[in-house]
């Protein structure tokens, strides 16, 4: 199992411009009148910050919230594609026999708006449920282009994934299991996730 979590913390890298994640209070365990008074912390944060999900109401007045997908639409069969020089997409044939339903792409940067050739690409994958990315954006910054042909498809987006190379090392091209699993959170427009990949059992 490989976790693609980034650790939150107020040092994590955001979106240009976007929110920090902050500590609030940080309050240890206490001892008052011999009671033992039980630690906890309290943060903000915005619900893109470090590794989350987009659903379509993020780019899409209107559009589906997290409460429009149940959790199976979060565990995939996936592919890695390594984006950071030559990019080869993978045969049609090969992603419908594998029964492919999510593409991460590893692209080495912080902001990379994904080429039109992949967008195309993914666009024509009919059982494609989302994609995921190291990146913070799958846009060039202050564009929405490739968000709104995959949102409008319903193709779900994680964002700021990290690990991509042991997927690279474990699994070679061959396809894995992708778990993308967000907070219960009502109608929103995104949320961090818990991202990891296993072997296909």
């Amino acid at each position: 199992m490989i976790d693609l979590t980034k650790t939150l913390n107020a040092s994590m890298e955001v979106y240009p411009g976007d929110f920090q994640f902050k500590i609030i209070e940080n309050n240890p365990v206490r001892f008052i009148d011999d009671r033992i008074h039980s630690a906890y912390q309290i943060f903000t944060m915005k619900n893109h910050n470090g590794t989350h999900i987009d659903f379509p109401a993020h780019k899409i007045l209107g559009g589906k919230t997290s409460s429009d997908f149940t959790l199976n639409y979060f565990i995939n069969r996936a592919l890695l594609l390594d984006s950071r020089n030559n990019l080869i997409l993978p045969n049609l044939s090969f992603i419908e026999k594998n029964k492919i339903s999510a593409i991460l792409i590893w692209t080495g940067q912080l902001i990379a708006s994904l080429n039109v050739q992949i967008v195309d690409f993914l666009c024509k994958m009919p059982s494609l449920k989302l994609i995921g990315t190291d990146a913070l954006t799958v846009d060039n910054y202050k564009e929405n282009t490739v968000h709104l042909k995959l949102l409008q498809k319903d193709i779900l987006i994680v964002e700021g994934l990290c690990n991509l190379d042991k997927i690279s090392q474990k699994f070679n091209k061959e396809p894995f299991m992708f778990f993308s699993i967000p907070l219960p959170l009502e109608k929103s427009d995104g949320s961090p996730v818990r991202a990891f990949v296993d072997s296909i059992i």
